[in-house]
């Protein structure tokens, strides 16, 4: 987990792979034990919101011509979901 929010934190990682290194971590976020601490799930959500902007910038998931253009935006709300419910559980292990 440490090396997911170092890479995405530090931009080693480009950009544009930054949704697929994020819907990875999605089991992660989903498992009993807290794997990202509350400090490291605001980077991740951060990094979210980062591709959400180039998402919307970039107009994909707002066309229904394509069947794969609604993907982008449904994974960036799975990902908003699990990465708020692991916060939650984050600040209350504190």
């Amino acid at each position: 987990g440490e090396l997911l929010v170092t890479m995405l934190e530090s931009e080693m990682a480009p950009k544009r792979f930054w949704l697929v290194l994020l819907v990875d971590a999605l089991p992660l976020l989903e498992v009993d034990e807290v794997v990202f601490n509350e400090q490291q799930t605001h980077v991740l959500l951060q990094c979210l919101e980062n591709v959400d902007e180039t998402c919307i910038g970039a107009g994909m998931g707002e066309s229904d011509d394509d069947a794969l253009e609604g993907l982008p935006s449904e994974k960036i709300e799975l990902l908003r979901l699990g990465l708020a419910r692991n916060l939650a559980r984050a600040i209350l292990e504190q």
